[in-house]
């Protein structure tokens, strides 16, 4: 199926206009829906909302036991951050990027009725996910700061700069995901092979086990953003200093110019989202 542009008047330097205006018109039909994505999954159950704050923690937790119960040799990282910090922020900051990337596709393939049967905004439905992701992140950074206090490490330095660059990793894995997003809703293979990407590529992101910056490891850690993101966000929150300034500068830089493509695939090619919704 082709890709045909929607509406002849999106321009790259205008899908943010266009952005805008659907989440200025639709703020509360977006808000509605975000609450129910947040608290509405559990009701009926005994917690109910507890639940909310309960499983957020799971993955990152089962992931420390797992950096706990299997220690790699020569683990040289371990003397200067704790295996349960290093792991529990690692974690957090890649489950923030891989959702980000994922929920404007997942968001539309689960609001499809909604879509198909009111005026419910394309880019309203694919930012519904957002609520969910940012209050799932929150908690894991309570968590992950609760583990740091635990362990004894020294107070955090760098948190300004930390928390910007989850900002910044944050969206440029959104803006990524606008950009795929016409393509894996069209061709649905391409959907089911990004999200086995996304399940190895955890283990090259340096989220849970340490690898060598040399050789092989230079390889992954300069092909794979999430890596240079979680890397550099982690070793600042701990040290106060960035360990690479220079792919730090390019990732940075470059995530204006993806939004702004981003939003121009996403409404370019409206049509042929919307066509495979039925």
């Amino acid at each position: 199926m082709p890709l045909r542009p929607y509406r002849t008047d999106v321009r790259p330097w205008n899908g943010i206009q266009h952005a805008l205006k659907d989440l200025r018109e639709s703020r509360e039909r977006i808000a509605l829906v975000t609450q129910h994505d947040i608290f509405g999954k559990h009701r009926g159950s005994f917690l109910g909302r507890v639940w909310s704050f309960i499983m957020p923690i799971v993955p990152v937790s089962a992931f420390v036991f797992l950096r706990l119960v299997v220690k790699p040799a020569g683990d040289a990282d371990e003397a200067l951050i704790h295996p349960a910090v290093y792991v529990c922020f690692g974690v957090t900051l890649w489950l923030l990027m891989r959702d980000l990337l994922m929920t404007s596709i997942s968001s539309i393939s689960k609001h499809n009725n909604l879509l198909s049967n009111t005026g419910f905004p394309l880019f309203g439905a694919a930012v519904t996910g957002l609520g969910a992701i940012a209050f799932d992140t929150i908690v894991r950074l309570i968590f992950s700061f609760c583990v740091l206090l635990a362990f004894g490490v020294p107070d955090p330095k760098g948190a300004a700069v930390f928390f910007g660059l989850v900002a910044i990793a944050g969206l440029m894995a959104f803006s990524v995901g606008l950009l795929i997003t016409p393509v894996c809703r069209i061709y649905e293979d391409l959907k089911l092979l990004v999200e086995i990407a996304l399940r190895y590529m955890i283990f090259f992101s340096f989220a849970i086990f340490p690898i060598a910056i040399e050789g092989f490891g230079e390889i992954l850690y300069g092909a794979n953003p999430f890596a240079i993101f979680i890397v550099n966000a982690r070793t600042v929150l701990l040290t106060g200093e960035v360990q690479d300034p220079l792919a730090l500068t390019i990732l940075v830089a470059s995530t204006p110019v993806l939004l702004i493509i981003g939003l121009w695939s996403f409404y370019a090619a409206e049509s042929a989202i919307r066509e495979g919704l039925n």
